[in-house]
């Protein structure tokens, strides 16, 4: 089974739609997204990413179900710059993954290890309870599919097909959380090292092999791809 996880276009985060270059971009999508067998479309309950999804459903004469736990990661952190002697940084935004190279660098060693949780940007800021939800939420979805998560490895199950397709229209760092859920490689270290760009397609791939025996694992096989825009004027 293939998981084609897509950014919404060119944001207008004012009125939460698209910009007419993300209009633009999310028609080109849809062409891209025309070609494939989807069984499924899953959606952000947010505006910017249900108008991403309206050309492909369109195109593919397809309905979306609406998952709340595909919107934007929702919590901000908010890094003491000053007291680690480094300039402050503000730019009206506290996403997480909006922390500077400058500061988590000092704490690598504890941001990109699993025991990132710990650090106190992350501490008590309701950041890992929510990363946890969205992990078990995706669990419980690839289970209906025939997937059933077992550390980093799934069983699959008699449900489970080769050739089905699922599509999750949602946002850059929800889009990366997937990426972290799916993999077990520590979330600071993907929202810090991966970019998601507007209309950006993820592609996973639950890939089972002779020595994985009954068991399938997650692996990335294209990131962030733009090949649909490449013609664009």
């Amino acid at each position: 089974m293939k998981l084609l996880i897509i950014r919404h276009g060119d944001p207008d985060y004012k009125n939460d739609t698209l910009t007419p270059k993300g209009w633009i971009e999310a028609d080109l999508l849809s062409k891209r997204l025309e070609k494939i067998n989807i069984s499924k479309i899953y959606c952000s309950p947010l505006g910017r990413a249900k108008d991403t999804a309206k050309a492909t459903l369109k195109i593919k004469n397809m309905d979306m179900e609406i998952l709340d736990w595909l919107q934007e990661f929702p919590l901000p952190v908010k890094p003491d710059y000053e007291k680690e002697g480094l300039p402050v940084h503000h730019n009206g935004c506290h996403c997480p993954w909006d922390i500077t190279p400058q500061y988590w660098d000092k704490y690598k060693d504890v941001f990109f290890s699993n025991d990132w949780m710990s650090h106190s940007v992350y501490k008590d800021s309701g950041i890992y309870e929510y990363y946890t939800k969205v992990g078990n939420e995706l669990d419980k979805l690839l289970e209906k599919y025939g997937y059933i998560r077992k550390g980093q490895l799934y069983d699959v199950t008699e449900k489970a097909r080769d050739d089905e397709t699922i599509v999750f229209f949602c946002h850059m760092g929800l889009g990366l959380t997937l990426v972290s859920c799916l993999t077990r490689i520590p979330i600071p270290q993907i929202w810090h090292g991966f970019q998601l760009m507007p209309t950006s397609v993820t592609v996973v791939e639950m890939q089972r092999t002779p020595q994985l025996h009954d068991a399938a694992i997650a692996r990335i096989v294209q990131m962030g791809d733009l090949s649909h825009l490449y013609n664009m004027d």
